[in-house]
C-alpha cells in the first residue's frame, strides 16, 4: 500500500480510523488557529501607522497650545507591544501546527495500513450491495415496461413509457444540437443505458499491470486497535486479498466480461420489449 500524503486526506469527519481521525482533527484545529494568528498579526502591523499618527496629533496639539509634549508615545508603544505579543503567538501557533503534522504522520505510519484495509472492505461491501440493488431495479424496470406494454393495448389513453428519460435543454449543459434540429426538442437518454451505466459502477476496473511503488513512509505493525486486531481485521484482509486475486486472474477477468455481456443482453431485451 503506498504512503498516504497528508494533503490528500479527506476531511477528518470522513476518516473512519479513530487514531488517524483524531490526529487529523487536531491538525485541522491547529491550522485554523495558525490562520487566525496570521490574520491578527498582519492586521496589527497594518494598524500601527494609525497609532503613530495619533501620537503625532497629540504632540502637534500640545505645541499649538504651548504645552509640554508627552515624554512617551503611548499609543505607538502600546501598539508595538501588541504586535510583539501577536508575533509570539504566531510563532507558538506555527510550532503547534508542525507538532500536529508530526502526530498525523506518526498515526498514518502506525495505522495507515489498517485503515486502508478497512476502506477496501467497505468498498467491497458497497459494491456487493450496489450490484444487488441495481439488479433489483433492472428487474423492476423490466416488469414495469412489460406492464406498460400490455396497458397500451388493453387500456384507453396514454399510459406513459419507461423507455427513456427526457431532459430540458437547460439540464444538459454543453449539449451540441445537430444541424437543423430545433433547440426546443427535449434530449432523451434510453433508460436501459442509464441502468447499464449504474450497474457498471459496481464492476471493478479492468486490471492493469501494477508498477512497484516505493513507500516513502514504512508502515509498522498495527497496534492498539483492540480485539479487531487479531480477529475481524485478519479475516477481512484475507477476504480482500482473495477477492482481488480472483479478479486479477484470467478466470476473474472472463467472469467480469461475461457479467457485462449478460447485463447488456438483459437491458437490450427490456428495451426491445418497451418498443412493442
Amino acid at each position: 500500500m503506498p504512503s498516504i500524503a497528508i494533503e490528500n486526506l479527506p476531511a477528518y469527519e470522513q476518516i473512519s480510523n479513530e487514531p488517524i481521525r483524531q490526529a487529523a482533527a487536531q491538525l485541522d484545529a491547529a491550522r485554523g488557529a495558525l490562520d487566525e494568528s496570521k490574520k491578527s498579526h498582519t492586521a496589527a502591523e497594518l494598524e500601527l501607522p494609525a497609532s503613530e499618527w495619533r501620537d503625532a496629533e497629540i504632540s502637534a496639539d500640545a505645541r499649538a497650545d504651548g504645552k509640554q509634549e508627552p515624554k512617551t508615545r503611548a499609543h505607538t508603544a502600546k501598539h508595538e507591544r501588541l504586535i510583539q505579543d501577536l508575533a509570539h503567538e504566531l510563532k507558538v501557533a506555527t510550532i503547534s501546527e508542525q507538532h500536529a503534522v508530526d502526530s498525523l504522520d506518526a498515526a498514518l505510519i502506525e495505522f495507515g495500513q489498517v485503515w486502508g484495509e478497512e476502506v477496501a472492505a467497505a468498498v467491497l461491501a458497497c459494491q456487493g450491495q450496489w450490484t444487488a440493488e441495481v439488479n433489483e431495479l433492472i428487474a423492476l424496470h423490466g416488469r414495469f415496461s412489460a406492464a406498460l406494454s400490455v396497458a397500451r393495448v388493453v387500456l384507453d389513453g396514454d399510459q406513459g413509457t419507461a423507455a427513456a428519460l427526457t431532459f430540458a435543454p437547460s439540464q444538459v449543459k454543453g449539449r451540441e444540437w445537430a444541424s437543423g434540429q430545433s433547440s426546443s426538442v427535449r434530449p432523451a437518454v434510453q433508460l436501459g443505458d442509464v441502468l447499464a451505466g449504474l450497474a457498471d459502477l459496481a464492476l471493478p476496473p479492468e486490471p492493469v499491470e501494477a508498477t512497484p511503488v516505493e513507500h516513502a513512509l514504512p508502515y509498522g505493525p498495527a497496534r492498539g486497535n483492540g480485539p479487531r486486531e487479531h480477529g475481524h481485521v485478519v479475516a477481512e484482509q484475507a477476504e480482500i486479498r482473495e477477492h482481488n486475486a480472483r479478479l486479477a486472474s484470467p478466470e476473474g477477468r472472463e467472469a467480469v466480461a461475461k457479467a457485462r455481456q449478460e447485463r447488456a443482453r438483459q437491458l437490450r431485451e427490456q428495451r426491445e420489449a418497451t418498443e412493442v
